[in-house]
């Protein structure tokens, strides 16, 4: 089966193809070229099962422009490129067919690498993993120095040939974005902006939405991730230690013309592990619109009641409000300890006469009774 693809997206990369390349050169440029072109479709991140059989629809690759459509996941961006590459002579349509790309009008939507040789040597190129963040279509984007889905597995020759190909292609076909160019501004002075009060910090996350400093980028969830890890630290991020002050969730607003939004989630003060909440009357919540990067502060209670109202729907389950309290569970519960009789503590103030627990989840107001051996099992997980 012949494969179409976007003719405008073809030509932008193909057109600037140094012809003096060797084959690997050219398919870490055309690679690069199209991550940078491309990011991961919001609607198949929160609604997969929804729209899957649009993207396995072979004949909506050529939709693809990468400028007004860049929406590509795992399977459709193997697609266009190993289309690219057979168009660029790199590699015949056999190898294309041994991607299970070109045998049907549908695409597998399985996740996979894509594979294919080049003078004796296998290579595998994985533009999508890890969904969101520390995946080439962010990494080519930001630091312009980095790929990690470009690779020769167990074979040392090939890799070494990958990586001369890889720097060669960096330092004379790749310059820096201006979106690149104001993350690396930032960066440069993470040290010191990450030294500055939480609160501050927060009102600059908020502010680089508000203002459209990187209006590109607000259209992606990858950006705002990658703005909130270079603003907040491991810590404040839960990710060195068990308290967090900082979350973010992504969301359809299925009331407000199913349009993506963002959720931060703030507290000074910080959150307590998966078991218990304080200072949760500190809690602030931002609600940010992806479409026209404008930051409202919400209450807890709007969220809650609009989560009830079926109103937000999350990676996890679309439609249930039970899962997005889940996806949001971490520091977000508070946990009462029912004593038999009047409370005791061991010399660790540990309770000793525990009847049972019950867990409260903040934003539903649900409670569960829990026993010790389910605490237990919390803990251990």
């Amino acid at each position: 089966m012949n494969i179409e693809i976007n003719q405008k997206l073809k030509e932008s990369i193909l057109k600037t193809l140094p012809p003096n390349y060797s084959n690997l050169e050219k398919a870490v440029y055309i690679y690069q070229q199209l991550c940078l072109k491309t990011e991961y479709a919001m609607d198949y991140y929160l609604e997969e099962e929804k729209v899957k059989d649009n993207y396995r629809d072979v004949s909506n690759l050529s939709k693809v422009d990468g400028e007004g459509n860049k929406d590509v996941v795992c399977f459709t961006f193997n697609a266009i490129y190993l289309k690219l590459l057979v168009d660029a002579g790199v590699i015949d349509e056999q190898q294309m067919e041994a991607n299970d790309v070109g045998k049907s009008d549908k695409l597998s939507s399985i996740h996979q690498e894509v594979v294919f040789d080049i003078d004796g040597h296998e290579y595998s190129c994985d533009s999508t993993y890890g969904v969101l963040d520390n995946n080439d279509l962010a990494l080519l984007k930001y630091s312009c120095n980095k790929m990690s889905g470009f690779l020769c597995y167990y074979d040392e020759e090939g890799q070494q040939l990958l990586e001369e190909a890889i720097k060669k292609v960096q330092a004379k076909s790749l310059s820096l974005s201006d979106l690149s160019k104001r993350y690396n501004e930032i960066k440069e002075k993470e040290g010191e902006v990450k030294n500055k009060p939480l609160s501050e910090r927060v009102d600059m996350f908020l502010r680089c939405v508000q203002q459209g400093d990187l209006d590109y980028s607000m259209k992606s969830f990858t950006h705002l991730l990658k703005l909130k890890q270079i603003l907040f630290t491991g810590q404040e991020l839960g990710k060195e230690s068990v308290t967090e002050n900082i979350d973010l969730v992504f969301t359809k607003d299925v009331k407000d013309n199913e349009e993506y939004k963002a959720f931060l989630f703030f507290n000074d003060l910080g959150y307590v592990n998966d078991l218990g909440y304080e200072n949760f009357d500190k809690l602030r919540v931002f609600e940010i619109s992806l479409k026209d990067q404008q930051v409202k502060e919400v209450s807890v209670e709007d969220v809650r009641e609009r989560c009830k109202r079926g109103e937000l729907r999350t990676r996890d389950n679309k439609h249930d409000i039970q899962s997005y309290m889940k996806l949001i569970q971490r520091g977000r519960l508070k946990l009462d300890t029912i004593f038999e009789g009047e409370p005791k503590y061991d010399r660790n103030q540990k309770p000793i006469n525990v009847a049972y627990y019950v867990r409260t989840h903040i934003l539903t107001g649900e409670k569960e009774k829990l026993s010790q051996d389910q605490i237990n099992s919390m803990e251990m997980e």
